[in-house]
């Protein structure tokens, strides 16, 4: 297991999000049950119970693998029977190393990872196993299936390495890596790379993401850019607010 970067920890975790140990503890219940409810009619019918009973407990411990590998395969719900995503170890940006970090094998600053905040364009998780999540953009940031990918998404319909999104001259790229079911922008299949802008959405099929551009950054460059006299978009800015000094250059 630890040559495909699985670990222990996220093998319970993976246990505990296919609701395994529910589905035992609900088999054992409901055996339990039948084997009170058979007792009391097979009782009373006069039949031999202590044999019946043996061959009902057999009957429940042979089938019990079944239950666990249908468990670890799929979930019963409201609205039917459906696979589970593969196996995969979920990544927050709140509670772990940054990957480049974690594949030096060193610890996250001060014990833990970045806040979101800290980085200057946010990807907000609004559709699929990691929505409600808040991740950061600092120079690259590939999406995929794939433990390897920087951000991990428990999604069947997601490829292991999906798409990519970087940071260039202060504007946000979007490649597809050839995914099989494509990347859509503003639900506009992209081929190329493509520039994002903020509040842009971006869908891998059951996956919904909307880019944010983080308004403190923002913030910061532009009164970078007014503070230097030789920037071009400084001296337009001074132009339009009439202020001197917007023709001594």
């Amino acid at each position: 297991m630890s040559n495909r970067g699985y670990s222990v920890g996220s093998l319970l975790r993976e246990i505990r999000r296919r609701g395994l140990p529910r589905a035992c503890l609900l088999y054992i219940i409901a055996c339990w049950v039948a084997l009170q409810v058979s007792e009391l009619v097979f009782s009373a019918l006069g039949l031999d119970w202590p044999q019946i009973s043996r061959g009902i407990l057999v009957v429940s411990i042979l089938a019990f693998p079944l239950v666990v590998l249908f468990a670890w395969f799929f979930r019963i719900g409201s609205d039917g029977v459906h696979a589970h995503p593969p196996f995969v170890e979920r990544r927050r940006l709140d509670n772990i190393a940054p990957v480049e970090e974690r594949r030096r094998g060193e610890p996250a600053r001060g014990g833990r990872a970045r806040p979101p905040e800290d980085y200057p364009w946010l990807l907000e998780m609004e559709s699929g196993p990691l929505a409600g999540q808040t991740f950061g953009i600092d120079t690259c940031l590939e999406i995929g299936r794939a433990l390897e990918c920087d951000l991990t998404l428990p999604s069947a319909q997601v490829s292991r390495r999906h798409a990519r999104l970087s940071l260039e001259d202060g504007s946000l790229q979007l490649q597809d890596l050839g995914s099989s079911n494509g990347t859509t922008v503003n639900g506009v299949l992209i081929r190329n790379t493509v520039t994002v802008e903020h509040g842009d959405c971006i869908q891998l099929q059951d996956v919904r993401l909307r880019v944010r551009r983080n308004a403190r950054f923002a913030l910061v460059g532009q009164d970078t850019a007014l503070r230097d006299p030789q920037s071009s978009a400084a001296m337009a800015t001074l132009r339009m607010r009439g202020e001197p000094g917007a023709d001594d250059t």
